[in-house]
């Protein structure tokens, strides 16, 4: 391809000098213009001679555009950039960069390296894949069922550029920057000279100065390597502005956005390390089309471009920016910029020149000298289906009708960084929260700013700063911009940069907290630690700088990797203990273990009995037997071998260790639930172990989800409970490994505040089973492709690099603050399952008392036994003295844990709960589709269904006797449903049971609704309601999650003879689908709207709604309209677990009212700029 440089001036055209100009071969089809047959070269490399010689002016600043033509085969090419200044002899060496071949032409990988000390050092390393190599089958499957015929770089010519850009040197190859180096504007020209093999040819060659003295302003980009359309003739701009553009082949060649899709989307992966962060499969896939740029803060893109006129498709550009790299530690992060591009009804449409917002200041969160931008279509919220394990946006909706020329990026005259001195941006009371903000002008005026800060407090209120002043041209200035926050808890923060003018350059969003300066004398007995990569998924890798985010928030276990030394600087111990695994030899075990307590002197005395590993696929997707009425589960030839000899490693193992330290703690398990109860019914020698090992990961799910989840906290903590019980270990404990409790703050999964909230109550839980180390989440989010992983945004702080708080930060810190050293008391009745309240005595003499609910707000009154010192401590960490009124206080409950501090002589005599709050409401356009307010329209089935009793694994259903009556009235609300369940035989009170109303007459629920709900009148027993429709293709839906890609055959054996005609055992519930976010969980008190979002596809395509996950269907998955309901489940369990007590629900009925559809755009919105988006959030309060 020829790469031709045009830049425009849309007042006038500026030409360039070539020289070497082909003729051009154009047509209508996807090919794009390139040098007629015959063309000669402009040089090709002979055996004789390999080296070709180039001078570019530093003086004109010149830029070199080449075409290469490699030669099948051939040693590596190198290009040697030297200068030589005025007054100086000898040459400079600036940048080599070296480019080797593959031998079935798919790879191309360079080199770069600069000059330094004297020496070669390497900065650089690309590979360039034309094709994806053999073993990648998905991959070339994929190209070939989008029609890509195989291509390669024989049979390509390369564009290469050498430019002078901003004060650097840059070498791009195919669009890529490959290796840059800085150079300054001293006289000298710069040598270019490149080494090649015989047959490697140069085909053409231009120069050309840069476009004007703002050169540090505009990047042009070269689309060649990326267009992908011909047209017949040259493009023109409209004539509305003056943004210079550089347009491939002279006009004659654009990039067509109609093939830019997600290119995985129907195989929607769910590796832990996604293909798409990687960026392209191959160089110019149109699919996915890419450009790089240098980093820097841009204000604004330039895309000179038009949009056709089908209204089936899409007018909106998005250019996500940031870095596609989905390797161990390769960056994957981006930053939406959408922009709907001009269409006027007509196919001819001018391309016109449109400003895409860039202000975001990014550019310090990018660990490169390059930035990645896809150019794509509009951007959906993907939450993976069935199993909803990992949460990120993606090109999605319609085809793209927009065609572009050309793209200009816009950088700000003034290059803003903005750090503190406080690692985390974590303050203490006695300081005021100060950010540095660094502005670096890169123009050659002086350029005047105003920085706009705004703080803004969890509760909405804000503070504003402004700071005025000027920067020199070539020179940097630091301002200081102190933020008086006195008020102790967790702060957004967003620093405005504007101009002369007030206008908005960039804008920096970060966040801080203020947290309380105290001491900590019972750190040491403190059961709080976190997970910590330690550089790892590409997280932050010193300890002294996550070792003083520790400190200040009390976690006391962590910083696994690092040297024992940093730990004890920072008051941490380390927090993983040694494991043996299923794979593990039994005679190496003593000697590692003594070699890493050598290496970590303060290693736990803990002893894991494997850790992540299970018997099988089918045996850990269950409940365990001793939680249900059917069949044991039976292993097969393959699981029994397996399993026998894992007990035996498991059995020597614990020898091993008991002779040779009897101190060493041993927990067996650490991993799936029903691999214990196998250890347990076998009765695996009770001295050889201490504890039941309990790794619960929890996911989305709320801290007090119920049995027999087996991926729940607290749930599966008292399941291993019940087990030990059951098989007759009574004495033993549970404790808990250093891998539990993920939920994440990743795109679509939890809010910041939900997860800050469920962190404290996970906790919560564990303290009151005397957990002697409670590791949850991570010290920060992962900063590589994990990060949309079910695990990868659990941190409570944010990403590398910068790692500011998140509200869990605070959280955490709030309960170190409130409970080190503290020990369990006991649970307070408060007069509601939904409202808990927890003491703790601490070693001061005080007690504190946790108190939380699950959704909406509650005020309670608490009557002391005398006019008390009662202390009020927010989850913020805000202390306020309670006054009392005749001994009484009354206090507003909700879904964060907040603390009453007291002395220990000061009881509470009473608690009267008051009537819940609750925000839960329909949104959108709604129509009530069913008043609920009779029976005539239901049926109350008779039959068992198949589908309630074995579809769900982990959630074994039995048929209940509920008696349904109709009420006049019922707290406030006039013609509901009472439903009461009636005592039966058979079963188990850990499997839930069920009603099924079948509508008479299916229901019509109109258009594309986004959600289904009912008013609920809770009793805080966790009961659940269903749902059911049917699509226009007679395809039948149910609200109890995706099915997975094979089925459980096991559970065929729960069922009778009668019903296994109607059950698939090819299909069952995957994980993560049944209810995730509990959204159809009755655990609450009075009325309450419970709202399911409906499942459906977004425009244009296939993609699911990210509620897809949490349907189950019996056809293919695609839901066609009109649908109709034909059916409600009520689920009730017969006893409900609080905390640690599993007993009846204080009322067992509970009560129905309307059933309301409603429609909005929750479910199919476009990315906003903001990343966690309100309507794509999951806030489980």
């Amino acid at each position: 391809m020829v790469s031709f440089r045009f830049q425009y001036r849309l007042l006038g055209m500026r030409t360039t000098c070539a020289l070497t100009l082909a003729a051009l071969f154009l047509c209508s089809t996807t090919t794009v213009a390139r040098p007629a047959e015959g063309n000669q070269p402009v040089w090709q490399a002979t055996r004789s001679s390999k080296q070709w010689d180039y001078h570019l002016s530093t003086s004109k600043q010149q830029t070199l555009d080449l075409t290469l033509k490699l030669a099948s085969q051939g040693k590596p090419l190198q290009f040697l950039l030297t200068r030589r200044h005025q007054d100086v002899g000898t040459p400079v060496n600036l940048l080599k960069v070296t480019i080797v071949r593959d031998a079935d032409g798919r790879i191309l990988s360079t080199t770069a390296a600069t000059w330094s000390d004297g020496k070669w050092s390497k900065s650089a390393s690309t590979r360039l894949t034309y094709w994806p190599e053999q073993r990648n089958q998905i991959a070339i499957t994929r190209a070939g069922e989008d029609g890509i015929a195989p291509r390669s770089w024989r049979d390509q010519r390369l564009p290469c550029r050498i430019a002078f850009e901003a004060n650097s040197l840059r070498f791009y190859l195919q669009g890529k920057i490959i290796g840059q180096t800085s150079v300054d504007n001293q006289a000298g020209d710069i040598a270019v000279q490149l080494l090649a093999d015989a047959g490697d040819t140069i085909a053409t060659i231009a120069t050309h100065p840069l476009v004007d003295t703002e050169s540090w302003r505009y990047h042009t980009v070269d689309l060649s390597a990326a267009v992908n359309t011909a047209v017949q003739s040259p493009i023109t701009p409209d004539a509305r502005g003056t943004i210079p553009y550089e347009l491939a082949n002279q006009g004659y060649s654009l990039l067509d956005l109609k093939h830019a899709d997600w290119i995985d989307g129907k195989r929607n992966p769910s590796s832990y390390y996604e293909r798409y962060d990687s960026g392209q499969y191959f160089l110019g896939d149109e699919r996915m089309p890419m450009i790089q740029i240098p980093v820097a803060d841009y204000t604004a893109a330039y895309v000179l471009a038009s949009a056709d006129a089908n209204p089936n498709t899409s007018n909106t550009l998005t250019l996500r920016a940031g870095r596609y790299n989905s390797g161990y530690r390769g960056q994957a992060v981006r930053y939406d910029f959408p922009a709907p591009i001009p269409r006027d009804g007509h196919d001819d449409t001018p391309m016109r020149s449109v400003r895409v917002d860039m202000s975001k200041a990014f550019a310090q969160d990018i660990l490169d000298v390059v930035m990645d931008v896809e150019i794509t279509k509009e951007i959906r919220l993907a939450r993976r289906t069935p199993d909803a394990n990992r949460f990120r946006w993606r090109p999605q909706g319609p085809p793209s009708g927009v065609r572009i020329a050309a793209i200009t990026f816009e950088r700000s005259p003034l290059q803003m960084r903005v750090t503190s001195k406080q690692n985390g941006h974590l303050f203490v009371e006695s300081q005021t929260p100060t950010f540095d903000v660094a502005l670096t002008n890169i123009s050659p005026d002086a350029q005047p700013f105003t920085l706009n800060a705004t703080g803004t407090y969890v509760n909405g209120e804000t503070i504003n700063v402004r700071r005025s002043g000027s920067v020199d041209a070539g020179q940097s200035k630091h301002v200081a911009v102190a933020v008086p926050a006195t008020i102790r808890g967790y702060y957004d923060i967003v620093i405005e940069l504007l101009d002369a003018s007030g206008n908005r350059l960039l804008e920096r969003q970060s966040s801080f907290a203020v947290l309380p300066d105290v001491k900590r004398p019972y750190h040491n007995e403190s059961p709080v630690g976190v997970w910590d990569f330690c550089g790892g998924h590409l997280t932050a890798d010193d300890p002294d700088f996550t070792g003083p985010v520790y400190q200040k928030l009390g976690i006391r276990y962590g910083m696994f990797h690092y040297p024992h030394e940093k730990r004890q600087q920072y008051g941490v111990v380390k927090g993983n203990e040694y494991s043996v695994r299923s794979s593990g030899k039994v005679e190496e075990l003593i000697p590692k273990y003594e070699t890493l307590r050598g290496q970590h002197p303060d290693l736990l005395k803990n002893l894991l009995i494997f850790h992540e590993d299970s018997i099988s696929a089918g045996h850990v997707t269950r409940v365990p037997d001793l939680f249900t009425d059917r069949e044991p589960y039976k292993l097969n030839e393959e699981e029994r071998k397996r399993w026998d000899a894992m007990y035996e490693l498991a059995v020597e193992s614990a020898k091993r260790m008991r002779a040779h330290d009897p101190t060493v703690t041993i927990n067996i398990g650490n991993g799936p639930i029903p691999l214990r109860e196998e250890f347990l019914r076998r009765g695996f020698p009770r001295e050889l172990f201490d504890n039941a090992g309990n790794e619960a990961g929890v996911f989305g799910r709320a801290p007090e989800v119920q049995p027999p989840d087996i991926v729940a906290n607290n749930a599966s903590v008292w399941m291993d409970r019940q087990l030990l019980d059951h098989y007759g270990y009574p004495e033993k404990g549970i404790a808990q490994c250093y891998e539990i409790d993920y939920p994440s703050t990743n795109p679509g999964n939890l809010s910041l505040e939900t997860q800050a909230a469920y962190f404290a109550r996970h906790l919560l839980h564990g303290m009151s089973w005397g957990m002697p180390q409670l590791r949850v989440g991570s010290i920060t989010d992962m900063a590589n492709s994990y990060y949309f992983s079910n695990w990868g945004a659990s941190g409570i702080m944010h990403k590398w690099p910068e790692v500011n708080p998140k509200p869990a930060a605070v959280a955490l810190g709030t309960l170190t603050w409130m409970l080190d050293g503290a020990t369990f008391d006991h649970k307070l009745d408060m007069g509601s399952d939904s409202l808990y309240a927890l003491a703790f005595d601490r070693k001061d003499g005080k007690r504190v008392i946790a108190l939380w609910t699950i959704h909406g707000q509650r005020p309670v009154t608490f009557t002391f036994n005398h006019t008390a010192n009662v202390a009020y401590i927010n989850g913020q960490a805000v202390e306020t003295s309670l006054p009392l009124t005749d001994n009484k206080a009354t206090i507003t409950v909700t879904g964060e844990p907040a603390y009453l501090r007291i002395d220990r002589d000061v009881t509470i005599r009473s608690v009267e709960p008051g009537t819940p709050v609750y925000a839960s409401t329909p949104r959108g356009t709604t129509a009530v589709v069913s008043p609920m307010n009779a029976l005539d329209s239901w049926t109350v089935s008779d039959q068992r269904s198949p589908e309630l009793e074995a579809y769900n694994p982990m959630e074994p259903r039995r048929k209940g006797d509920f008696k349904f009556q109709h009420l006049p009235t019922f707290e406030g609300r006039d013609n509901v449903i009472k439903v009461t369940p009636q005592s039966i035989e058979g079963g188990k009170a850990t499997m839930p049971m069920y009603a099924e109303l079948i509508a008479n007459k299916p229901i019509p629920l109109q258009g594309q609704p986004s959600e289904l709900g009912i008013w609920v009148n809770g009793n805080s027993g966790w009961g659940r309601i269903i749902f059911r429709f049917e699509d226009a293709k007679g395809q039948r839906w149910s609200s109890i999650g995706a099915p997975g890609k094979s089925g459980n055959r096991w559970l065929a054996d729960w069922l009778p003879p009668e019903m296994l005609d109607s059950y698939n055992p090819d299909q069952h519930a995957d994980w993560n689908t049944n209810d995730l976010f509990g959204l159809s969980r009755i655990n609450f008190d009075g009325w309450r709207y419970l709202g399911i979002p409906l499942p459906g596809q977004y425009p244009g395509g296939i993609y699911p709604w990210p509620a897809n996950s949490q349907w189950r269907f019996d056809g293919d998955g695609i839901v066609s309209y009109p649908i109709q309901l034909t059916g409600v489940v009520v689920q009730l369990p017969e006893k409900t677990l609080l905390v640690q007590d599993f007993q009846p629900a204080r009322r067992a009925s509970i009560y129905l009212s309307e059933i309301i559809v409603s429609q909005d755009e929750s479910s199919r919105v476009k990315k906003s700029i903001a990343e966690y988006d309100p309507a794509a959030q999951v806030n489980g309060m």
